[in-house]
């Protein structure tokens, strides 16, 4: 749950960082960033601790779907 809070906030940085047509930009960019790191904090915290009980498989399959993601992107850029 905290992986979804965290990217949507990250994907709002990267919005914020290439949009600058609107005048609170910076102050939405801190927001935003600030939120990511947060959520991601507890992100790694929950995913630590949680990771013996069985969280690791999820954490594995995330990994996963990111690295594909990422590769497809990549081959789509290149086209």
């Amino acid at each position: 749950m905290f992986l979804a809070f965290t990217l949507s906030q990250a994907g709002m940085v990267q919005h914020w960082r290439r949009h600058h047509a609107d005048p609170h930009w910076r102050r939405s960019l801190v927001i935003n960033a600030v939120g990511a790191v947060l959520s991601g904090i507890v992100f790694v915290i929950a995913g630590v601790t949680k990771f013996t009980v069985g969280a690791w498989v999820a954490l594995i399959l995330i990994i996963l779907i990111i690295v594909t993601a990422l590769r497809i992107r990549r081959f789509y850029d290149r086209s």
